[in-house]
């Protein structure tokens, strides 16, 4: 959905979480990450016209039970008012 959002009052997006790819080895192979953009939005912020969009890797793990390269987190986002309008 963020891909396709054009409205410039949604500044900042929260996302559910990717396992960061779970297992991620940069010197083998790709991570491998659900999405139809590839490992675009595996982990952190990505910024696309003026928004930002923030991808978890969570805290679990799915099939097999491992993790590799790909630290689990409990993000805390602290939002502030800004100045200005909106």
């Amino acid at each position: 959905v963020f891909e396709q959002q054009h409205d410039p009052r949604a500044r900042l997006w929260l996302a559910g979480h990717t396992h960061g790819g779970q297992v991620y080895l940069p010197w083998l192979f790709k991570p491998l990450v659900p999405s139809l953009y590839g490992p675009k939005y595996r982990a952190g912020f990505v910024e696309r016209e003026g928004c930002e969009i923030y991808v978890s890797r969570g805290l679990g793990c799915i099939t097999p039970p491992l993790r590799m390269n790909c630290r689990p987190e409990l993000p805390i986002i602290e939002l502030r008012h800004a100045s200005g309008p909106l």
